[in-house]
C-alpha cells in the first residue's frame, strides 16, 4: 500500500527543502498590509498556481536551502482588486530561502520594469501531488 495511506493525516511527509506538492501562497507588496493568497502546485522546478484574481506561473531552483528563480504574476480578472499594484503582468526574477524545518518557502523580488514594485511572499507546504 502506499505510504501515504499510512501516515496520520496532519503528519507531514519526511522533506528536503523544495519537494513537489502543493502550498498555501501569501503574495504582498513590500509594506503593504493587503495581500492575496491562493494555493501553487510545484512539481519539479515549475511553480503554477494563482489566487483572488492573479495567476502565478514560473520556474524555481533551490540550492543549499537559497531559492531563485523568475515568476510571471498576471491579473487574469479585470474585477479583482490591484492589491499588488496597477499592471496586467509582470515577470519577475525572485530570490528567499527555503526552511525544511517549517515545510515552507519565502521570497522577494522587484518587477521587471516597475522597480518601485517590490514583491514579498511566502508559501506552506500542504499536501502532497
Amino acid at each position: 500500500m502506499h505510504s501515504l495511506h499510512h501516515r496520520k493525516r496532519n503528519q507531514l511527509p519526511a522533506r528536503t527543502p523544495m519537494n513537489d506538492g502543493i502550498y498555501h501562497i501569501t503574495v504582498a507588496t513590500h509594506g503593504n498590509h493587503a495581500s492575496i493568497q491562493g494555493i501553487v502546485v510545484i512539481q519539479g522546478q515549475a511553480i503554477n498556481g494563482g489566487g483572488q484574481g492573479y495567476l502565478i506561473q514560473g520556474r524555481l531552483q533551490e540550492q543549499s536551502q537559497a531559492l531563485s528563480g523568475n515568476v510571471v504574476i498576471t491579473k487574469w480578472s479585470s474585477e479583482s482588486s490591484p492589491t499588488l499594484g496597477m499592471f496586467k503582468q509582470v515577470t519577475m526574477p525572485i530570490t528567499g530561502m527555503c526552511s525544511t524545518e517549517e515545510h515552507a518557502f519565502s521570497f522577494h523580488g522587484y518587477a521587471n520594469g516597475h522597480h518601485a514594485i517590490l514583491l514579498e511572499g511566502e508559501a506552506r507546504f500542504i499536501a502532497e501531488l
